[in-house]
């Protein structure tokens, strides 16, 4: 099914229903929509993924900042940029797609062919895409974002939200009681909640406009909680009559009232699409031509009949008019393609109209009056078996397939997604580390030990043998320890980590041997057996199995 602009009060129906929609989802469930479906949430992740895959994580992004630009540097930022900019154009292409025929539109952009509007609009989206992903991102939620004002409005205290409980939480603590104190909330005050939240707020000030509900720091805390062996909760979508023991209303008047809203409005434009038409049709007057009177006594005027065919398919139509006796159409059938339309301009389409009244003289120019009575065309469909040229009946969307597939598809996708909502807050993800915080406290530690790696200029090359399961490391530097550490780190599941103690067999040369064979994708960590004054370390990364060598470096 297409819609064209002609059409343009069903966008209208569609807009407030989907205005409607998201006030009846905030009214039930806070900014849902910010944290899990803006645009603005999802380009963004997408540029930070891309960020991430070609310049690092965030504190190895720090570090390449406070060095001089390098060739490697410089190559990698540039390729971002092109990347974030690639995205922002297909963003923008896509866009005037909707409004442009896109296979003319593609081929008509690198030959400078088409419309400036259609460059406008490219140029547009495409700046503000890369700008409000790529350099602005949330604060494009907390500074120009409107839903963020006008959210409270429609806020009560049975709305759920991402809430922390005070009354158990308060007085915040660390993990160890000090003596004479009093007894602690559950809150240790490790401050991941604020670390992980993509838009930098303390849920533990209670609602603000800058929360959107994304539940990052639900996932956070719930892993603390694990750690500590107390129950999860600490932080958790909940009301705030929850939170103040009172029970909560889910049946309530304000959101009775916007589902009464949204179901009507749906029936409706149910309704108008069922009845709709797939067919649009002018008639306009020549003006040009005054009115002929013919030997037989009859007015004819002339006029131009534009049919428009909105259907996905060919049909033929029934000229006819209307509304005085003996109205006839010098041309009463014609034939239009899918989507297209035709205008009968080179064999323009005459109104006959019968004479009344006296034959007026005036200055040798004959003229009748003209009837008073209106008068309208009408275009029907001409429902014939196919032809030669192979025109199709017309049938209604409701009787074709590919509407409901669509139907289908989106009806899978909104399930699916529920299930996956009602999973994502019902089960823990859990995490790779189980001791991720205290892991995040050592990161200065950790990024020590690459450092001094590099001031000794160590680097290695690894290669394993897949038939006897050898491990071989070659070592290159300033530090010749008797025994190496090697760390198989999996990406995924922390209990599939494996720990390998290499002995020293020659000068840089160092064995061990794997009990099982290696598959798939692993993090490699090359650092001092436990003891070695010299703290540094070596990383890497490979698929396995792997025939080539591995290269260890330092990792900066």
């Amino acid at each position: 099914m297409t819609f064209y602009p002609q059409e343009f009060m069903l966008l209208s129906w569609l807009l407030i229903i989907a205005a409607f929609a998201l006030f009846f989802v905030t009214v039930l469930a806070g900014r849902v929509w910010c944290g899990y479906a803006c645009p603005q949430s999802a380009w963004t992740w997408w540029f930070i993924w891309v960020e991430h895959r070609l310049e690092g994580p965030r504190h190895r992004r720090l570090k390449r900042a406070r060095l001089a630009m390098d060739v490697d540097t410089a190559c990698r930022k540039g390729l971002k940029h092109a990347t974030w900019l690639a995205i922002a154009l297909v963003t923008g292409l896509t866009f005037v797609g909707y409004f442009t025929p896109i296979r003319d539109l593609l081929t008509a952009l690198p030959r400078l062919e088409a419309s400036g509007w259609a460059y406008v609009w490219l140029g547009l989206v495409a700046t503000f895409t890369y700008l409000n992903a790529g350099w602005l991102r949330e604060q494009v939620c907390l500074h120009m974002c409107p839903y963020a004002r006008f959210q409270a409005v429609m806020f009560d205290r049975d709305t759920l939200t991402v809430s922390y409980d005070a009354g158990r939480g308060e007085p915040r603590a660390p993990r160890r009681r000090e003596a004479g104190t009093a007894e602690p909330g559950d809150c240790v005050d490790c401050g991941l909640c604020v670390q992980v939240c993509p838009t930098g707020i303390d849920i533990r000030e209670g609602l603000q406009h800058a929360c959107i509900d994304c539940a990052a720091c639900i996932d956070a805390c719930d892993g603390v909680m694990d750690r500590l062996g107390r129950p999860r909760g600490l932080i958790r979508y909940t009301t705030e009559n929850a939170l103040a023991g009172q029970p909560t209303r889910i049946a309530r008047p304000r959101l009775l009232g916007y589902l009464v809203a949204l179901l009507t409005m749906l029936a409706l434009f149910a309704v108008n699409l069922a009845e709709r038409t797939p067919l649009d049709l002018d008639v306009e007057r020549d003006r040009q031509r005054l009115f002929r009177v013919t030997p037989q006594g009859d007015i004819t005027n002339v006029y131009t009949l534009t049919v428009r065919n909105l259907d996905n398919v060919d049909h033929r139509y029934r000229l006819a008019a209307s509304g005085l006796a003996g109205l006839t159409l010098d041309r009463q059938r014609l034939e239009v393609p899918a989507g297209q339309s035709r205008q009968l301009v080179s064999r323009p389409a005459s109104i006959v109209m019968p004479s009344t009244g006296p034959v007026m003289t005036s200055s040798g120019i004959s003229k009748r009056s003209m009837p008073t009575s209106r008068w309208s065309v009408t275009a029907a469909f001409w429902e014939e078996p196919p032809d030669a040229n192979g025109l199709a009946s017309h049938a209604p969307w409701y009787k074709q397939f590919w509407p409901w597939f669509i139907i289908a598809l989106l009806g899978s996708s909104v399930i699916f997604s529920l299930i996956y909502l009602v999973a994502s807050i019902r089960y823990f993800d859990g995490t790779v580390a189980q001791d991720y915080y205290q892991r995040g406290l050592a990161i200065n530690e950790q990024l020590a030990k690459q450092e001094q790696a590099d001031r000794l200029g160590l680097a290695a090359r690894l290669r394993v043998d897949d038939l006897t399961g050898d491990v071989i490391v070659d070592l290159e530097g300033q530090r010749r320890p008797e025994q190496l550490h090697l760390a198989w780190i999996f990406p995924t599941e922390h209990g599939r980590d494996r720990h390998l103690t290499l002995q020293r067999v020659q000068q840089g040369r160092y064995v061990g041997t794997l009990d099982a064979p290696l598959r798939y994708r692993w993090y490699l960590h090359l650092q001092p057996t436990p003891g070695d004054d010299a703290a540094w370390r070596l990383t890497g990364e490979a698929r396995f199995p792997h025939a080539g060598a591995i290269a260890l470096t330092p990792g900066i």
